[in-house]
């Protein structure tokens, strides 16, 4: 059996940084958690719970006097409302092509429009950008999905909208959510927020493949 590692492989930039972010933190504050374990990576993790920075689950577990770092998924506007509110510092490490999104919907559903998330409704990234959507947010994890939910909710397609996907979503799905709600949906705006990255190791995978 070969194994074959590709040329793409390891952490990606926005990753990257917020674990740099994350070990910044572990030395210059002497009480430090993160919101969510930082990276699907339990080396790593462990590391930063030698340095004493534990993981917690939600804000409402966070202990007096302790910064927080934000990991790269990012996290809703309830969330950021909860520390500024409970006067909680944070350093936000939410990877820069993700927060472009939050502003996205943010802007978008602040003037009524619908967002269509090209997603996995339960992975954290996806929580985040539907905590920042005010007027009604629906995320799918598959065109067929997306069909279906429409054929249920035919009031939809003439509402104006607007569609954007999860950094690390399916190219190929993608392209066909895109195609079919262009089709269907009327008044629709389409944001391609697929990270470089992530188009470019779907694609060796391809190759390796």
């Amino acid at each position: 059996m070969r194994i074959k590692i590709a040329k793409t492989a390891g952490f990606c930039f926005g990753v990257d940084r917020a674990v740099k972010m994350a070990f910044d933190t572990a030395e210059n504050s002497p009480n430090a958690v993160t919101l969510g374990p930082i990276i699907h990576n339990p080396q790593i993790v462990s590391r930063l719970e030698s340095m004493g920075v534990r993981s917690v689950s939600s804000p409402e577990e966070i202990l007096p006097d302790t910064t927080v770092v934000i990991r790269s998924h990012g996290v809703g506007q309830p969330v950021y409302d909860y520390l500024c509110e409970h006067h909680i510092p944070f350093v936000d490490a939410t990877c820069p092509f993700v927060a472009k999104i939050h502003q996205i919907v943010k802007e978008y559903s602040e003037k009524g429009y619908l967002i269509l998330i090209a997603g996995d409704k339960t992975h954290p990234e996806v929580e985040g950008i539907v905590g920042f959507c005010r007027s009604g947010a629906v995320a799918f994890n598959r065109e067929e999905e997306l069909r279906k939910m429409t054929e249920k909710n035919p009031e939809w397609t003439s509402r104006p909208a607007i569609l954007v996907a999860q950094t690390t979503f399916n190219i190929q799905e993608w392209r066909k959510s895109a195609f079919f709600a262009k089709k269907v949906y009327t008044n629709l705006i389409i944001f391609d927020t697929i990270c470089n990255a992530t188009e470019m190791r779907q694609q060796e995978a391809i190759v390796l493949a």
